[in-house]
């Protein structure tokens, strides 16, 4: 069927088997058309041949239909419906899994309103709640770990074919704008170093499992609130190159698309979130490089996109790509490391700091009450037995946990990202092992100091909600106090009366960071 035949049919109503509410409404994008109808949407792939996805087939766009309805069904499984026929009779029940000169095949979705997308939600100045992002990084992370690891033979997840892609946004860019050429060889170039640096991590992340099953096209565009819930559609199935990746790569998408809309503070809440949930904080060095070749990406497909359209719409959707060039650009320029190193007895609120200082500072969380329970094997919100707590608690698992804290700062230092260490730190000689190991960057004690009383409130409150992973009790924190040694004089710290706004001011002078002027 051309695409004329397919249009005029999927504008009439006597085309679909059910009612339909009117006028029927069209959305398209680069490779495919959605029909929205009230009850179903029905999706078309486009006949385009775009290099990186070939759909001129008729079998073709039918076998990948059925594709993404089975891959889809992993994150969005009361969404996708199926795959029917299209010809000159209407939409029908598909017997066969092909299609053929005559009939064009269909998914068939569970419609939900657009303007639920995140995208548009965001566009309307409605980002969903908190707690709805927070419950999509959840569900990303047990997603991401539950993700069928890549066969062994598999070519993909190789440094050599992970930059592949990487590469071959830059020809489509040169040729739209030959003003750029200085600005995209520098990124070119940039990601060729890129690779050579961190080629040895990313045999590891092959090697040890890490490259997995993943959405492939994960950004706000395709996740839609649907009853309460943030909910991912729409995964690549076109291309296994892009599936079979890294889920740090497919994280990357979303966390630059929310960058792009200037939401920094979400994007940086949601990928601390997937961290706690995930644990993986050995990807992080590879987020950069990812983030820029998401960027990157959307760069060229709006390049393509706009090769589709004509007149005023295609001079603005170029410009749009000017946004996601300068954001590769950021990216690729780096971020400036430090070390802040939380001190207090347990309720004084120290991951309620640790959370504000990274949403408003850029930088990342290791919890020792998170890590500890990792290592245990227990979930973040498990409550040991009283025989469990003994060997949690003890020397031994203590020892390891703070072991593993120094370990991850010292190597996201190392590819400078910021770090927050989120534990105790009671004595100075603890605070000093991790500090002096880093004293070539700015290192700040934040140490929050109050009233007994009122951490003992909090801890009674924190443990009746269930909601933390501190096992901590009243008398474990008034055992902390007896032994607590706050900091010297000598020491980089801040000093944070509990319960109390941060002066912002006063920590960036402590770490040399930019002061923003009144």
């Amino acid at each position: 069927m051309t695409p004329e035949q397919i249009e005029q049919l999927m504008q009439r109503p006597d085309t679909y088997p059910h009612p339909v509410e009117l006028p029927i409404r069209k959305i398209e994008t680069h490779i495919s058309t959605v029909w929205l109808t009230g009850q179903y949407a029905y999706k078309i792939k486009k006949p385009v041949d775009f290099g990186f996805l070939d759909f001129t087939n008729a079998r073709a766009r039918c076998h990948f239909c059925h594709q993404e309805v089975g891959l889809n069904r992993r994150f969005a499984p009361d969404l996708y419906e199926g795959v029917v026929g299209l010809d000159a009779g209407g939409l029908h029940p598909l017997p066969a899994m092909s299609a053929s000169d005559d009939t064009e095949c269909v998914i068939r979705m569970r419609q939900f309103d657009p303007a639920q997308v995140l995208s548009r939600r965001i566009e309307n100045g409605q980002l969903p709640e908190q707690a709805v992002m927070d419950a999509l990084a959840e569900r990303l992370a047990t997603f991401h770990q539950q993700a069928e690891p890549v066969e062994e033979g598999s070519p993909w997840g190789w440094p050599e074919k992970v930059v592949e892609p990487m590469l071959d946004n830059f020809p489509v860019l040169r040729e739209t704008f030959s003003h750029w050429q200085e600005r995209l060889e520098k990124l070119e170039n940039w990601t060729r170093r890129t690779l050579s640096r961190l080629r040895g991590r990313l045999a590891r992340r092959r090697y040890t499992g890490m490259i997995r099953a993943c959405h492939g096209d994960l950004h706000l565009d395709n996740i839609a609130l649907i009853d309460g819930e943030a909910i991912p559609f729409d995964g690549i199935e076109f291309n296994e190159q892009f599936r079979w990746i890294d889920p740090i790569s497919d994280l990357a998408f979303l966390l630059m698309d929310l960058d792009a809309r200037g939401l920094e503070t979400h994007s940086h809440r949601l990928l601390q979130q997937w961290l706690f949930h995930t644990g993986d904080y050995e990807s992080l060095p590879l987020l950069p490089f990812y983030a820029a070749y998401r960027a990157m990406v959307r760069a060229k497909i709006t390049t393509l996109r706009a090769g589709q359209l004509q007149g005023e719409e295609r001079t603005r959707t170029l410009a749009e790509v000017e946004r996601y060039v300068a954001l590769a650009e950021r990216y690729a320029a780096g971020r400036t490391p430090f070390l802040i190193v939380m001190q207090g007895v347990s309720g004084s609120g120290k991951s309620h700091y640790a959370q504000r200082l990274g949403a408003r500072l850029g930088a990342i969380i290791i919890s020792s009450d998170r890590e500890r329970k990792r290592l245990a094997g227990m979930a973040p919100h498990q409550r040991p037995t009283p025989e469990e707590a003994g060997w949690l608690y003890g020397g031994e698992m203590s020892r390891r946990t703070y072991d593993r804290l120094r370990r991850l700062a010292g190597e996201l230092l190392q590819h400078g990202w910021p770090v927050i260490l989120d534990a105790t730190y009671l004595k100075r000689w603890h605070r000093e092992a991790v500090m002096r190991r880093h004293d070539d960057i700015p290192t700040l004690v934040f140490s929050i100091q109050g009233d007994e009383t009122d951490h003992a409130h909090r801890i009674t409150r924190r443990n009746q909600a269930g909601a933390d992973p501190s096992d901590a009790s009243v008398e474990v924190m008034r055992q902390q106090l007896r032994h607590v040694e706050w900091p010297d004089e000598d020491e980089p710290a801040y000093i944070q009366p509990a319960g109390e706004p941060i002066d912002w001011q006063a920590v960036k002078k402590v770490l040399g960071l930019p002061i923003q002027k009144a």
